[in-house]
């Protein structure tokens, strides 16, 4: 298995550069899908074992669930099936 925290931050990084390109070719719109990203991933660098993921996961997607209104939970939680997948 591949270490949490590396991962998480790599791809963290990857969206986060996807972001960057995305504003220089959108000037003046400020939000996007892939800075939605980096948050989850930074957070998910903290956890402990592949468990505590699934558990952000779950969050998310219940999160997701009972949403009103636009949300980001989305792609939160589908970064977080990215994720889990690098890692397994």
């Amino acid at each position: 298995m591949k270490d949490i925290k590396t991962t998480a931050l790599k791809l963290a990084e990857k969206y986060e550069e996807r972001y960057k390109e995305w504003c220089k070719e959108n000037p003046g719109k400020i939000m996007n899908g892939n800075i939605i990203k980096v948050d989850p991933l930074k957070k998910a660098s903290y956890c402990k074992d592949i468990d505590e993921i699934r558990a952000m996961r779950t969050y998310y997607d219940i999160a997701l669930r009972s949403a009103e209104g636009p949300n980001g939970f989305s792609f939160s939680r589908d970064v977080m099936d990215e994720l889990l997948e690098e890692l397994i």
